[in-house]
């Protein structure tokens, strides 16, 4: 009794030819449109790659600095924060003696410091950006948004095909959005603005 056995073999290797075929086979907007990975020599390729890694790098180091410069500045208001929430009622803070100009002296530090810490953060974020804007570039030369491209389906890219990955690196640091988003900045002025209330209601 034929159970179909024989043909499940040739079958599956229709199946795995059919793959390594179109895995073989360069996209067709690659040879159309003359796509810049099909220009590049092995050695501008390595050349990409080799910058494509340090800029990466780099862009980790500036977002480990931004998150070093939040830390900072945060620590010191929470522990604002928190010195004056246990303090004793017997006792008094640093500023207390001095009445409202040591209130005022204690708010102008933590206004100091929040926005130098802000000025720090969105300094890091800049210079972040400027390598992600050189990775993206770098991307599109290694024609990772074009469809069909690398053995993929026709309609399918390496990289989402999407402006944020396109234009990578290009967010706008001054706008007035920035500092209302789920960001270190926004987090850094909340908590520099909770210190100074906590300055004002403790007696």
């Amino acid at each position: 009794m034929d159970l179909g056995l024989e043909e499940r073999p040739s079958k599956a290797n229709e199946r795995l030819q059919r793959t390594r075929r179109r895995a073989a086979e360069p996209c067709v907007m690659c040879i159309n449109d003359m796509s810049n990975a099909m220009k590049h020599t092995d050695q501008e390729l390595e050349i990409l790659l080799h910058l494509h890694k340090i800029q990466y790098e780099e862009a980790n180091f500036r977002r480990a600095r931004e998150l070093k410069v939040f830390f900072w500045s945060s620590s010191i208001f929470l522990a604002i924060t928190g010195i004056l929430v246990v303090v004793d009622k017997t006792k008094s803070v640093l500023w207390e003696s001095l009445g409202e100009c040591g209130k005022l002296v204690a708010t102008a530090t933590i206004l100091f410091l929040a926005i130098f810490s802000i000025i720090w953060q969105n300094r890091e974020r800049r210079f972040e950006n400027e390598q992600k804007r050189i990775i993206a570039k770098i991307n599109k030369q290694l024609s990772v948004f074009e469809k069909g491209c690398f053995g993929l389906e026709k309609e399918e890219t390496l990289y989402p095909n999407e402006d944020r990955w396109i234009n990578w690196g290009n967010a706008e640091l001054q706008s007035i959005k920035r500092y209302f988003r789920g960001n270190l900045v926004t987090a850094t002025w909340v908590l520099a603005v909770l210190a100074i209330v906590m300055v004002w209601l403790v007696k």
